[in-house]
């Protein structure tokens, strides 16, 4: 039997679900970079902004601090309570795998809530 094309015929299979494969890894990457960006920026704010929180102003100056760090939020929700400080953000992220299927941006979600435990500042690791 002449088995020269049964080759030829899998690579042609396989070079499409590489591509996917190879988008879904760095779309995750991407994903995984903003949120950490996202996180330490947050945990940040949350630190620098914590005797602060029930102040009128809070929410712009949270805003203005993702901005200086370059991250786009889309929605945005503080809670400045006397035990508790609490920033609920949600950002988007660009898709590459996502666009074939027509996604063009991931939606991250974030929740950190900073308090005050035996004199030192607990931030949660939601």
């Amino acid at each position: 039997m002449n088995h020269k094309g049964q080759t030829l015929i899998i690579f042609v299979i396989m070079i499409p679900i590489l591509i996917i494969l190879a988008a879904l890894i760095i779309d995750i990457g991407m994903m995984t970079n903003i949120k950490l960006k996202a996180s330490g920026t947050t945990r940040i704010i949350l630190n620098e902004l914590y005797e602060n929180r029930t102040q009128s102003n809070i929410e712009l100056q949270v805003k203005e601090l993702y901005q200086k760090n370059n991250i786009e939020i889309s929605k945005i929700k503080i809670i400045g309570q006397e035990d508790y400080f609490q920033i609920e953000l949600e950002t988007m992220g660009p898709s590459i795998f996502g666009k074939i299927i027509g996604i063009h941006d991931y939606k991250i979600f974030l929740k950190k809530t900073a308090r005050m435990k035996e004199n030192r500042l607990e931030i949660s690791k939601e």
